[in-house]
């Protein structure tokens, strides 16, 4: 109901808005789709910069649901407010009523006041027929105190941007890395602000034993991580660093080593997060990694695996977050 929104008036109504629009979770929709949205539904587009009347949404995160703040504005006063709140990160509901109120706002008179009637002329005196009574003392009767007016409220800030806190745990498979495709289990941490994610995380990769005549090599690594970058609509693409160490033995030569390598790589990192709860959801994601510190591997004099100038891994999992 937009009962807030509607009041008598004798103009006619503005059928266009200024538009402020702010989407701080990344999660609904763009201006531009919301304003081809909009005007798909009222039959023309009613977003008009130099209209008097301005319409203000903010959309954020606060307790594990979607909240949209409005405010309707007109002359720089704010004339009403609405509060549209949906449990979950999905903006699908969310952005159903937003429509819908932005329709009704469209369709509501501007606040103008009432044009007042013109005065009436008053009636000539009349002389009064018989003397007028002697005047009387008027009595002292003190003036009603008169009430004054309420102050107006400010206009609405803009919303702090949500922070939110998730650790992820994920598995799949790395190459380039190893000696062979070997698999890989890890573990973040990140924090979210705004549209940008920081994460801090920790992997460990094996795989079997590769025979190298006349023996074999296993190898495994250990690498913690980090990455930084934006999120939209649930994809992040950002930059990752790794660094580590690199762990070999050699198993059937006629010294069977133990050596430990350096391994450092940076490279793009995209994911993709499919929230099932508020606090639940699942993620697959992709990376590859330049090397910036050769790696090779010695049984010996004897080198028996060299590294790659790129290594990459793919994996999913789950994540659990405010």
């Amino acid at each position: 109901m937009l009962a807030w929104l509607a009041v008598p008036s004798l103009a006619a109504a503005d059928d266009t808005i200024r538009l402020e629009y702010e989407d701080s979770t990344g999660t609904c929709p763009a201006e531009d789709d919301l304003r081809s949205e909009l005007a798909a539904r009222v039959g023309e587009d009613p977003i008009d910069p130099t209209s008097a009347r301005t319409v203000s949404v903010a959309i954020a995160s606060a307790d594990r649901a979607l909240v949209a703040r409005i405010v309707v504005s007109e002359g720089g006063e704010p004339t009403g407010r609405r509060e549209l709140r949906h449990v979950g990160r999905r903006c699908d509901e969310l952005t159903e009523d937003l429509l819908l109120t932005l329709t009704l706002i469209l369709d509501t008179p501007p606040m103008h006041p009432p044009e007042s009637a013109p005065p009436v002329e008053s009636a000539p005196p009349v002389e009064p027929a018989v003397e007028p009574a002697e005047p009387t003392e008027p009595s002292a009767v003190a003036p009603a105190p008169t009430a004054e007016p309420a102050p107006t409220p400010a206009p609405a800030g803009p919303l702090p941007a949500p922070v939110s806190v998730h650790v992820d745990v994920l598995g799949g498979v790395a190459f380039g890395a190893l000696p062979n495709v070997g698999w890989l289990v890890e573990a973040d941490l990140g924090v979210a602000l705004g549209r940008w994610r920081l994460a801090l995380g920790g992997r460990y990769s094996g795989s079997p034993a590769e025979p190298f005549a006349p023996g074999s090599v296993r190898a495994s690594l250990v690498r913690a991580r980090v990455f930084a970058g934006p999120v939209f609509y649930g994809v992040e693409a950002g930059l990752a660093l790794a660094a580590g160490a690199l762990f070999a033995a050699g198993e059937g030569f006629a010294e069977n080593d133990r050596v430990t390598r350096a391994s450092v790589g940076v490279g793009p990192r995209v994911a993709w997060t499919w929230q099932v709860t508020p606090a639940f959801g699942l993620r697959v994601f992709g990376e590859l990694l330049v090397a910036l510190v050769h790696t090779a591997i010695r049984v010996g004099p004897e080198t028996v695996w060299s590294g790659g100038p790129v290594t990459g891994a793919l994996g999913a999992g789950v994540v659990w977050g405010s």
